[in-house]
């Protein structure tokens, strides 16, 4: 990479860096209601995405397309940033992810599965739901 495109993209990659949500603050939010979860999400990196989501009904399908949707935004933006072996690589996780996703709505189809249980099988969070949050929750406390 040319060192005048590394200068240009270290701070976005230190910028998107510092807008990441702190292991305790997400700690903090295991065992809240939706309603909380959506006000601290609306004050983070995340209030585009969280803002389109209704109060209605709330429940966590729309939470996950939020913040995948925060996830690929940022992706295209360092993409667009980056040149080279950097630019590369993050098209190649991007595809990766996209290939593996088409995959298993194609398994799912086959399997005649409905679309909860096939959400499981979605790269890279899947359905979050309260057994897999407990799950992963003791892995959350390490860091």
């Amino acid at each position: 990479m040319k060192p005048l495109k590394y200068s240009a993209i270290m701070p976005k990659i230190a910028l998107e860096n510092l807008k990441l949500i702190e292991v305790n603050d997400l700690l903090s939010l295991i065992g809240n209601d939706l309603e909380a979860i959506r006000c601290f999400l609306q004050e983070s990196a995340y209030h585009d995405e969280v803002s389109t989501i209704s109060t209605d009904k709330l429940n966590p399908l729309p939470f996950e397309k939020a913040l995948l949707q925060n996830y690929v935004k940022t992706c295209k933006s360092l993409i667009r940033s980056s040149s080279g072996e950097i630019r590369n690589l993050l098209l190649a996780v991007l595809k990766k992810f996209e290939v593996s996703n088409v995959k298993a709505m194609l398994r799912a189809i086959k399997a005649k599965m409905d679309v909860e249980k096939a959400m499981n099988h979605i790269i890279p969070v899947g359905t979050l739901d309260k057994d897999r949050c407990r799950a992963n929750s003791s892995w959350l406390k390490r860091y």
